[in-house]
């Protein structure tokens, strides 16, 4: 079973129910996903290790409209 977009939440759960519904057979689920999806390095290989500028954080919570004070 393929979910094509890794943020659809409503898609997962559609899958692992699926999943679970059968009874006979293993089930693989593959979830497509953007490498540092939001972030200005979003899908580029530099994401998996480099750390973000404060201006790169800022940028990636912008994108996903986290609108809130730091704690």
């Amino acid at each position: 079973m393929l979910v094509k977009d890794g943020n659809d939440l409503n898609a997962i759960d559609a899958a692992v129910q699926v999943a679970k519904d059968e009874k006979e057979r293993p089930t693989l689920i593959e979830v497509n996903t953007i490498l540092g999806y939001a972030s200005p390095l979003a899908d580029n290989n530099k994401a998996h290790g480099t750390v973000l500028t404060p201006e790169e954080i800022e940028a990636t919570k912008h994108n996903l409209g986290y609108n809130y004070k730091p704690f």
